[in-house]
């Protein structure tokens, strides 16, 4: 996600491309990837920082972002999954 945004993709798409494009792909458009009403309630939420960070391709090239998602808290059912603590 870090990537996609630093190349210029809007943070809008950058989350559709991580969430409701995949559960389209995998059969399950609507229940998950969404946060619609009835859809089942799976949350990752994340603090975009600003921060200079490296990030390496499959190549190896490397670049340097201007900012980077970091978890925070998931969310599974609607029950708290995962905390992180602050950094």
């Amino acid at each position: 996600m870090t990537k996609l945004l630093h190349f210029g993709m809007p943070l809008e798409e950058v989350v559709r491309c991580a969430c409701g494009v995949p559960a389209k792909i995998m059969g399950y458009e609507g229940t998950v990837g969404t946060l619609m009403p009835g859809a089942n309630a799976d949350v990752s939420v994340f603090e975009l920082r600003d921060e200079n960070i490296e990030k390496r391709d499959s190549d190896g090239e490397t670049v340097t972002t201007r900012q980077r998602f970091l978890p925070q808290l998931t969310l599974k059912d609607g029950r708290v999954w995962h905390e992180w603590p602050a950094t």
